[in-house]
């Protein structure tokens, strides 16, 4: 069984600016028969979590307006639940 075996019948968010991210993301999500949906800002994010709940929750540090982890201590209360994960491309 491989991860996407296990993440198949789960809701799959990722925040990031970077469009080449976005987009390759999407494609291998798409490939393998899983569901992303990807969003530019945290606070685009915020308004879709309004309208429902994601079990995965990937999103870069590094954002225009509020950052991974501003984004992760304004949801973790209502979704205490999900698996969160913070990625990075920022170097020095």
């Amino acid at each position: 069984m491989t991860i996407y075996d296990k993440i198949r019948n789960m809701k799959t968010m990722l925040i990031d600016d970077d469009e080449w991210i976005r987009n390759s993301m999407s494609i291998i999500f798409e490939n393998e028969h899983c569901y992303l949906k990807t969003f530019e800002t945290a606070e685009e994010a915020l308004k879709e979590l309004e309208q429902g709940k994601y079990e995965i929750i990937i999103c870069d540090y590094k954002l225009p307006g509020i950052d991974g982890l501003e984004f992760f201590r304004k949801i973790k209360t209502k979704y205490p639940d999900s698996v969160n994960i913070l990625i990075t491309a920022y170097g020095n």
